[in-house]
């Protein structure tokens, strides 16, 4: 249930936090090393630096706890984590008895889509049951996962809109190996827009809206800003705190990994991810023709070193002898400038981290102010964590009644 009073509270407090700390979340992470690494605060620093593995692996979940395990801390970095977690939202799954999705049904998905796939149906049709609708419109359908055990399982009429025109061919495909050849399924193409434009349309045509939140943060970041903000109410607020504004690296961090992933990361792990960032930082320094295209032909394992990283991006016959010898010099020069700085990327990456949540969750709260304001009632508006976290960690489902 939304109350519309304290989702505001929660916009506003939001937009009022990623203000305060954008230094956080408003550079790309190619431009890590001009500068925004000494942007963390001094104080902050000798408790930072001295952070065990699994320490940093649980610092983005600490919150107002924060204050009592480590009392010692800064008060401006208990103050951090508690605001941020008071802006996130209760993540544990919501109590659903997943489909039951037999071998045939299965074939072709990994265990997430599983999950995801029996987990998503079954809420769909508690929803169907509850308001007594008859057939399922999924927007973004894909190869038809889900769609086929609507209606294998639950026997739901639904029809599938796809833009990719491949993965139309291999649903019709997957249903005929089915045996779903009938009129109660079908994938059909479909030119979305963006999803202002399909929440407006599938409001005027639909009696209930089932929106899965893996996609409305990644549609969210649109450097024309027409999908986010998308509720007059946070776009009053984009317009009280200007010049200051939200930028897309701002929503890109709002869709990247989750801090449950986080949590998994081993040592070697994170050794792996400072190399990642450093070396593409250089190349940003650099200022090299091409850089992120030919970054790209750098294999994984040649970023196990500089020496390695450097000899690979440069292996390419493109390059002149001149611009290898110059290359490689500018490179080194920039590389011994800035390692002493490398200690501090994960540092970094794990403010980053705690921030990630509140982003996505301005996101999420942003749509359902919008649906508010379009009428809908707050007892019928909610999110629902649907998936296990562990398993599918942007777990949460906007739901909107009509």
């Amino acid at each position: 249930m939304a109350n519309i009073e304290g989702l505001q509270k929660l916009a506003h407090d939001a937009f009022e936090f990623l203000k305060e700390f954008d230094w956080v979340h408003s550079t790309q992470v190619t431009h890590i090393l001009d500068g925004t690494l000494h942007k963390i605060p001094c104080e902050w620093l000798p408790v930072l630096t001295n952070m065990s593995t699994d320490e940093l692996n649980n610092f983005p979940f600490l919150g107002e706890s924060s204050a009592y395990l480590y009392p010692l801390w800064p008060t401006s970095l208990h103050r951090f984590l508690d605001l941020a977690a008071r802006l996130n939202i209760e993540r544990g799954q919501a109590e659903l008895k997943p489909a039951t999705v037999d071998f045939r049904m299965a074939r072709g998905m990994n265990p997430k889509k599983l999950h995801e796939v029996s987990y998503i149906a079954t809420l769909i049709h508690d929803i169907m049951a509850e308001t007594g609708c008859d057939t399922v419109v999924d927007v973004g359908s894909g190869l038809g996962y889900l769609d086929h055990v609507l209606h294998q399982v639950f026997g739901h009429t639904v029809v599938g809109l796809e833009t990719s025109e491949s993965h139309v061919s291999g649903a019709e495909s997957r249903a005929a190996n089915q045996g779903l050849q009938c009129e109660g399924i079908k994938t059909l193409r479909f030119n979305l827009v963006n999803d202002v434009v399909c929440f407006q349309q599938f409001d005027e045509l639909l009696s209930t809206i089932v929106s899965a939140s893996t996609c409305q943060c990644k549609n969210a970041i649109k450097d024309d800003c027409t999908s986010f903000p998308l509720s007059s109410y946070c776009k009053k607020q984009c317009h009280r705190l200007m010049p200051w504004h939200i930028l897309p690296q701002t929503l890109r961090l709002g869709a990247q990994e989750t801090r449950s992933r986080w949590r998994m990361q081993s040592e070697e792990d994170h050794r792996n991810h400072i190399r990642h960032i450093a070396f593409r930082g250089l190349l940003e320094l650099a200022d090299c023709d091409d850089a992120a295209a030919r970054r790209k032909l750098v294999r994984k394992c040649d970023f196990s070193s500089f020496k390695a990283f450097q000899d690979s991006y440069y292996s390419s016959s493109t390059f002149s002898a001149s611009e290898i010898s110059s290359g490689k010099s500018t490179l080194s020069y920039l590389y011994n400038e800035h390692k002493e700085d490398f200690s501090l990327i994960e540092i970094f990456t794990a403010l980053q981290v705690v921030l990630q949540p509140v982003i996505e969750c301005l996101i999420h709260h942003d749509r359902l102010l919008w649906l508010l304001e379009q009428g809908y009632s707050h007892s019928k508006v909610k999110i629902i964590p649907v998936f296990d976290e562990a398993v599918s960690p942007r777990n949460l489902a906007t739901v909107a009644i009509k």
